[in-house]
This record gives structure tokens, sequence and C-alpha cells, in this order.
């Protein structure tokens, strides 16, 4: 899926994010949090935009993993993580996120901590 017009934005907050990382402050958590959410929100968009996800329905539950991964992106995640988080098998954490995504919650984690 590609990002389009959002392309910039996401590797500008990327950047800061990663600018972040080197700075020893208070405020780094808070900030990071902030432009976690502000990419979570841009990624839906794309998802929500693009045209076949309108035959699918939406999943809340696959969006909550969505933030969750944004949220925790400078860390280790695995689908044995996921699973105990949110209390369901990793098998159907794995086919959700992918039937909602077209992407595994792992592979979209690679795909977008850079």
């Amino acid at each position: 899926m590609k990002a389009g017009i959002h392309m910039p934005l996401i590797q500008s907050i990327f950047h800061e994010l990663d600018l972040l990382r080197t700075f020893p402050s208070n405020t780094k958590i808070s900030t990071s949090d902030l432009l976690g959410t502000a990419l979570v929100n841009i990624y839906y968009e794309i998802f929500r935009e693009n045209p076949t996800m309108e035959q699918r329905k939406d999943s809340s539950f696959a969006q909550n993993i969505l933030i969750y991964i944004n949220e925790n992106y400078n860390k280790k995640i695995t689908l044995k993580l996921l699973s105990e988080h949110f209390h369901i098998s990793a098998d159907y954490i794995s086919h959700e996120f992918r039937k909602i995504y077209g992407i595994s919650p792992l592979e979209f984690r690679e795909k977008y901590k850079k």
C-alpha cells in the first residue's frame, strides 16, 4: 500500500522520532506519544482510503493492535506479546490484522519502524 500524499509527513515524523531518541529530556516520551498517535491516524486514513478496504468491515480490534504497535514502536514486539496483551491467540491476531490491513502485524512494524 502506498502512502501517497502522506509520505513526506510520515518521513518527517519518523525523522523527528529518531532525533528524539538522542535527547535526554522529560518531554521526550510525551512528544513521542503525540507523534506516534499522529502516525496511527495517518496510517488509518491510508488504510481506510484504500479501495480494497472499502469491501471489508472495520475492525476496532485490528485498529487497537495498529495503535499498540505504533505506540510501542521502539520495543521488540512479537505475536506472543500481542497475544498476551490482548488476550487473544497469536494466530487470530495475525489473521485478522492481515485481513483488515493486508499485512501481518510484525511485517507492519518492520516496514514502518524505520
